[in-house]
């Protein structure tokens, strides 16, 4: 489709929309250097994190209300999450960690109580969570074996999903997830011990 240009938008998915994260990031990445020079203090952290919460909820209306098509759609579901990593680093550096948390916290209540978003309870808590773990002292032995199943992960668990939602989709979406990370995790796991599975995952 992205070769006949029936659908110009293809041309931001490439060839699967599962991949719709990567013109996000590459086309996004200039905003990082923008942040970087316009965070040089904590007073520019908190006028910042005012500034924007109004590009997120925005966001999050066409989220929720128009709908655009595919990949509009995710990035305008990652905008708030995009935009929170860049004010917890500014804040995390500029020992102004509550401006980031006012800007999801006001930018999610206020999408939950102006048209009930569905996202912006998952989004405020996922941001609730990385603040908290962010103060752990994560030293584990595990975690660092974790983290090399990551990219193994992602590669495998739309398979799972598959079959998952094949076999077992009357079952709730919380088992399903908890299934198909366990599964996936098993499968990069035992991939990474094959030969020259380490190249792939």
């Amino acid at each position: 489709m992205a070769l006949t240009l029936t659908d110009p938008l293809r041309l931001l998915i490439g060839p699967t929309v599962h991949l719709w994260f990567l013109p996000f990031i590459i086309l996004s990445s200039p905003l990082v250097l923008l942040a970087l020079h316009a965070m040089t203090s904590a007073r520019h952290v908190w006028i910042l994190s005012l500034l924007l919460i109004p590009a997120a909820m925005g966001a999050l209306w066409a989220h929720d209300r128009i709908a655009p098509p595919e990949p509009v759609i995710q990035w305008a579901f990652a905008a708030l999450p995009f935009l929170y990593g860049l004010l917890s680093a500014g804040g995390q550096r500029h020992d102004a960690v509550a401006a980031p948390l006012l800007f999801a916290t006001a930018s999610c209540v206020g999408a939950s109580l102006l048209w009930g978003s569905i996202p912006a309870p998952f989004l405020l808590l996922a941001c609730l969570l990385f603040e908290g773990l962010w103060r752990l002292p994560l030293s584990h032995p595990a975690l660092p074996a974790l983290g090399q199943l990551a990219y193994g992960i992602y590669l495998v668990h739309p398979f799972f999903m598959l079959v998952w939602y094949r076999f077992a989709g009357g079952w709730s979406a919380i088992a399903g997830a908890i299934s198909v990370f366990a599964a996936s995790a098993s499968a990069a796991w035992l991939i990474r011990r094959l030969p020259g599975g380490r190249l792939i995952a």
